[in-house]
């Protein structure tokens, strides 16, 4: 029997059963070229993910185009595949959002797409899946599988954290904590970092996947190729080069001590990459520039105490 998790899930105290935050495993996916993700991202990822979640756990879904949450099941993949056809529409599709989960607040298992046009700056996408903590391989697969497939600036998994987008600032206030005790639990707000995603990696983490722009503004001494002291191994995909910090995640418990030599050589590595000032997540302290601390919480640890 395994031992239980032990992040157990926010709930907004006047409401237990809406779950706030969730810490879980999980992978967001920057996209390059979005109209080309429009044309063939969601389907094949949301298959993906079909593919690996449990049976029977993914129980709701919706899109912008509807409003609220219906049920999911078999039946229902071929319509919602329909609905995300792009023939005939301009690309990307702005606004565009696809949900299908476990929990309507903040999933366990689910794939969250995104598609952002060019109204208020560059054309941006994502995609988000979540998995149970004990589906470490189905996650690496499902990375594989995109960084085989489509093209790609960045992306970021491991063990991350799940928010509730109707319940935003509540739940980055619950993540702060997590994150000063969970080094290696990785944190995204993509509506956000993905209008920066092609200037910088927003975050480093068990899998760390590489576009080839990222990959070409590592220092040439200081690269990928370069010898690892941890056990890092780097493989060369379609798309791109995906950096594994060691066998299987770990949330880098620093209250047992348990450091993730790993996951602190990676973000060495990688630190070039990452944003000097990165935008805040709400409800950190601003003033203090929270955000940009925890992010390089293994190269500047002094920062993030």
């Amino acid at each position: 029997m395994r031992d239980p998790f032990p992040v157990a899930p926010m709930v907004l105290r006047d409401a237990p059963a809406v779950v706030v935050a969730r810490a879980t495993l999980g992978a967001t996916v920057y996209f390059d070229d979005v109209a080309r993700w429009a044309r063939e991202g969601a389907a094949l990822t949301l298959r993906a993910l079909l593919a690996l979640a449990p049976p029977g756990s993914l129980r709701w879904c919706d899109t912008s185009a509807r409003d609220g949450w219906m049920p999911f099941d078999e039946e229902t993949t071929p319509r919602l595949l329909a609905s995300l056809d792009p023939t005939g529409r301009a690309l990307p599709r702005h606004g565009l959002r696809a949900r299908v989960v476990d929990d309507a607040g903040a999933p366990s298992t689910g794939w969250v797409y995104r598609e952002h046009g060019p109204r208020h700056g560059a054309a941006f996408g994502y995609v988000q899946v979540f998995l149970p903590d004990d589906r470490a391989d189905d996650l690496l697969q499902f990375v594989l599988t995109v960084g085989q497939s489509l093209p790609l600036l960045a992306c970021v998994g491991g063990h991350t954290a799940a928010w509730n987008t109707a319940h935003r600032a509540t739940a980055f206030m619950a993540l702060r904590p997590w994150c000063r005790r969970y080094l290696g639990l990785d944190a995204q707000d993509p509506d956000v970092a993905g209008r920066r995603a092609h200037e910088a990696l927003p975050g480093t983490s068990w899998l760390t996947l590489l576009g080839p722009a990222l990959q070409g503004r590592l220092p040439p001494d200081a690269g990928l190729d370069a010898p690892w002291s941890e056990p890092v191994t780097v493989l060369p995909l379609n798309h791109g080069a995906l950096v594994r910090a060691g066998d299987a995640p770990t949330l880098g418990d620093a209250n047992t001590l348990l450091y993730p030599r790993a996951y602190a050589e990676v973000a060495h590595r990688l630190a070039p990459l990452l944003p000097e000032e990165p935008p805040e997540f709400p409800a950190w302290d601003a003033d203090a520039k929270e955000t940009a601390a925890w992010m390089r919480r293994f190269t500047a640890p002094e920062g993030w105490r």
